[in-house]
C-alpha cells in the first residue's frame, strides 16, 4: 500500500514539472519581439538605395541627414527621402558638408520633398554638376557657403511645380544669395521628364 502510495506521488511530481517546463516554453515563445528604435549616430552606413551607399548623421527623432554619397560613377544621382539604418528607416532632411565629394560623375542630381537645409559645401568636388532638381513643396534653405569652389554659371535648378508662386520668387533670392549663378526654374511635370529621368538613373 505505501509503495502504490509512493508512486502515485511521483508520477504527480513528473507531471506538475512537465506542466511547468511546457509552460515556460510557450511563455517563451509567446513573448512579443522588441522593436528598434531611432538612435543618435553619426557617420553610419544605410543601406543602398537608388543604386548608391550613403552615409548618414542619425537623431533619435526619426530624421537625418546625408553625410556622404559612397564613391560612384554615376551621372545621375537620385536621392530617397527615405534612408535605412541598422533596419530602422530615416527621413533624410539635411544635406551636409561636401556631401557629394565622391561623385566626380554626377551631372544631375534630384533631391527629395523631405529636404529642408543644404549645408555649407554640399557640392563641393562634384565638379561636373549641372542640374539640381528640388521635388518638394517647400523652401529650402541653402547656406550661404552652399555652393563655395563650384562654378554654377552653366548649372540649372530645377524647382517643383508644388510650390506657390511667392515660394518660388522667395527659393530663388535663397539660391542666388547662397551664390548660385546659374538658371533657376521651374521643373517640368511631363511623363516624357519622367521617363528621362528613369533613363538617367539607370547609368
Amino acid at each position: 500500500m505505501k509503495k502504490a502510495v509512493k508512486r502515485g506521488m511521483a508520477c504527480m511530481c513528473m507531471m506538475a514539472l512537465t506542466f511547468q517546463n511546457s509552460g515556460a516554453h510557450t511563455a517563451a515563445v509567446r513573448s512579443p519581439v522588441q522593436s528598434i528604435q531611432p538612435a543618435d549616430t553619426q557617420n553610419a552606413a544605410a543601406e543602398k538605395s537608388n543604386g548608391v551607399v550613403c552615409r548618414v548623421d542619425t537623431n533619435r527623432d526619426g530624421t537625418a541627414g546625408l553625410a556622404k554619397v559612397s564613391q560612384t560613377d554615376r551621372q545621375h544621382i537620385i536621392i530617397s527621402s527615405k534612408l535605412t539604418v541598422g533596419g530602422v528607416s530615416y527621413t533624410v532632411t539635411t544635406v551636409g558638408a561636401r556631401a557629394f565629394a565622391n561623385c566626380a560623375q554626377m551631372k544631375r542630381l534630384t533631391l527629395p520633398d523631405t529636404i529642408k537645409t543644404i549645408l555649407a559645401r554640399a557640392f563641393t568636388g562634384a565638379d561636373k554638376l549641372e542640374t539640381i532638381v528640388l521635388t518638394g513643396s517647400n523652401v529650402v534653405d541653402f547656406n550661404i557657403n552652399a555652393f563655395r569652389n563650384l562654378d554654377t554659371k552653366n548649372m540649372t535648378i530645377e524647382i517643383s511645380g508644388g510650390l506657390t508662386d511667392e515660394q518660388f520668387e522667395q527659393q530663388k533670392e535663397n539660391l542666388k544669395a547662397a551664390g548660385f549663378e546659374g538658371r533657376i526654374k521651374r521643373a517640368e511635370k511631363s511623363i516624357e521628364g519622367i521617363t528621362k529621368q528613369a533613363e538617367y538613373s539607370r547609368i
